[in-house]
């Protein structure tokens, strides 16, 4: 969301069902809601990006896009998973969906990137555990208790 703000024209909104994640957007600067509902945007947004993959946060996603808007594909879906969508609807409104799978050739502009702003880094990053702890990682990420959970083989 961050970097989406420094390209973005009008303001950045995040939903968000995890109250701790919401509080988080909300103390970096960004509008934040557990629903889209609480955001009044009857004209939708130009862009609107999912980062959950969950097939029902993407149909709605769907219905947020503003004419001859863009819906951004970000989450990561289980590979059986699908979503209906009205190929009139896209067609009448003209919108663009763009997939992105962000490990493709983008490590190269991301660390610069995250290295400019170590600031934001720190906040984002909630847990560092060390590559015995892996399974703790994983069980705390799928549980919403960490932002981010960085792995550092080397960590006691």
């Amino acid at each position: 969301a961050s970097v989406v703000s420094d390209y973005a024209s009008d303001e950045v909104c995040i939903v968000d069902t995890n109250p701790a994640r919401s509080a988080q957007a909300a103390a970096l600067g960004f509008r934040t809601a557990s629903s889209a509902d609480e955001f009044d945007r009857g004209e939708g947004w130009d862009t609107v990006i999912d980062a959950t993959g969950v097939p029902a946060a993407i149909t709605d996603a769907l219905t947020r896009v503003s004419a001859s808007g863009t819906l951004q594909l970000f989450g990561v879906a289980s590979p059986n998973a699908t979503v209906a969508v009205s190929p009139y609807d896209v067609y009448r409104r003209e919108i663009s969906i763009i997939g992105s799978m962000a490990v493709l050739n983008s490590f190269d502009r991301a660390i610069p990137a995250l290295a400019a702003r170590a600031d934001l880094a720190r906040v984002l990053i909630s847990h560092e555990l060390g590559l015995d702890d892996y399974a703790a990682a994983i069980d705390t990420f799928r549980a919403g208790l960490s932002m981010k959970i960085v792995i550092r083989p080397q960590r006691d």
